[in-house]
This record gives C-alpha cells, sequence and structure tokens, in this order.
C-alpha cells in the first residue's frame, strides 16, 4: 500500500469513528434535556402524537431491532472468525443499543424517537468504522 493511500485510509478511519460517537452523544442530549427542560418536554409530549400519526412506529422500531441484532452477528463473525480485536467496543455499543431499543418506549422516554433514528445511525456509522479497521488491518 502507497503512504498517500494509507493516510487516506487513516483518514477514513478516523471520519468514521468520529461519525459513530456524534450521535450516540446527540441521543443523550436529547435525553437529558427532555428530562431536565419543561420545554423540550412540552415538544416531544405535542411531536410524539405527530409522529405516530404519520409514520408505522412499530414496524419502524423492529426495523431498527432487526438492523440491530444483524451489526451484532457481524461483529460477533469477526471476532470469532478473522480475531479482531477492535470489535469488542463496537459490540459493547451495539449491545447497549439494542438494550435501549427493547427495554423503552415513548411512554417512558418522551424523545424515544429521535434518540432511537440518532443510535440507528450510530450503530451504522460504528460498523463502517469498523469495516475501515478490518480493511486496514488485512
Amino acid at each position: 500500500m502507497t503512504k498517500q493511500l494509507r493516510k487516506i485510509n487513516i483518514f477514513l478511519v478516523a471520519i468514521s469513528f468520529v461519525l459513530s460517537i456524534i450521535p450516540y452523544i446527540g441521543a443523550y442530549l436529547v435525553y437529558y434535556f427532555t428530562r431536565t427542560r419543561l420545554g423540550m418536554y412540552r415538544h416531544m409530549v405535542f411531536l410524539n402524537p405527530a409522529i405516530e400519526s404519520e409514520y408505522p412506529i412499530n414496524l419502524i422500531r423492529n426495523s431498527i431491532i432487526i438492523v440491530m441484532v444483524i451489526s451484532i452477528i457481524w461483529m460477533s463473525f469477526l471476532a470469532i472468525k478473522k480475531r479482531c480485536k477492535c470489535v469488542l467496543p463496537c459490540f459493547v455499543l451495539s449491545v447497549l443499543s439494542l438494550y435501549y431499543m427493547i427495554m423503552y418506549n415513548a411512554q417512558l422516554h418522551k424523545g424515544y424517537y429521535i434518540s432511537s433514528v440518532l443510535i440507528l445511525i450510530g450503530v451504522i456509522f460504528t460498523d463502517i468504522w469498523l469495516y475501515f479497521i478490518q480493511k486496514n488491518r488485512n
């Protein structure tokens, strides 16, 4: 691999890592502001019925859970078959995200819909990050 191509790969790994962390920070901020700021809570109480009436929430939620399960299976495959040591943090993040998606709902957490979309984006970017690391390793 040439020196310039190696630098590009390192840059892509760094960018995908940053892009995988930002949605988790955003989901936590939505959770924090929904719990501590009454205006954000009221906005979410107003926004949730609008989202529920416009989109098939159960289908979207189940699709997100299936994508996360596929992601976890793919990471398990990488850990077992290719012995990639960088899988553990990604695996833990995906399992915690799956736990959040299964255990919470819009009644328990008013910013659930926005947080779940951000968490899905985070899981996808985490998989991309893991793909780049695995590709650089070979």
